[in-house]
C-alpha cells in the first residue's frame, strides 16, 4: 500500500509538470519587451509598448520610440495585445488595480526608477518625457 501510495505521488509530481501553460506558447513570455497596448485617450488613440504603469500613469514607448507619459485622467482604456480591454478609472490607485494583469506584462512591472528613466531618455533622445494633456 506504502509503494502504491508513493508510486501515485510520483506520477501526480511527474504530470503537474507538463499540465497548463508553457513559456513556450504565451507569446508575451518570448521577449523582454512589454505587451502592446491601444489606449482610448480623451481624444484620439495611441499604441506602442507598455513600460510601466504606476500611480502617475501609463510609460508608452510609441511606435516612433517616443516616449509617452499617459495620467490616467486622460486615459479611457487599455487594450492589450493579450487580454481584455480594461476601462480605466481616473484616480491612480483605482486604476493600478483594474490595471493589474496588464501592468504585470509591462516591460517593467516592477517600476521605473529615476535612474532607468534616464537611460531610456538619453537612449532614445529625450530631455523629457511627453506627458500626453487632454
Amino acid at each position: 500500500m506504502r509503494a502504491g501510495t508513493l508510486l501515485l505521488a510520483a506520477l501526480a509530481g511527474a504530470t503537474a509538470c507538463v499540465i497548463g501553460g508553457q513559456p513556450g506558447s504565451y507569446p508575451p513570455a518570448q521577449s523582454p519587451a512589454g505587451v502592446r497596448v491601444r489606449i482610448e485617450l480623451t481624444r484620439g488613440n495611441l499604441a506602442g509598448e507598455l513600460l510601466s504603469a504606476d500611480s502617475a500613469g501609463l510609460l508608452v514607448l510609441t511606435d516612433t520610440k517616443r516616449l509617452l507619459r499617459v495620467p490616467f485622467d486622460v486615459a479611457r482604456l487599455v487594450e492589450p495585445r493579450f487580454g481584455s480591454p480594461v476601462e480605466v478609472p481616473r484616480t491612480g490607485e483605482r486604476a493600478l488595480e483594474r490595471l493589474g494583469a496588464v501592468k504585470r506584462m509591462s516591460r517593467f512591472p516592477q517600476g521605473v526608477s529615476g535612474e532607468l528613466l534616464e537611460k531610456l531618455r538619453a537612449q532614445y533622445g529625450q530631455d523629457s518625457v511627453v506627458v500626453v494633456r487632454r
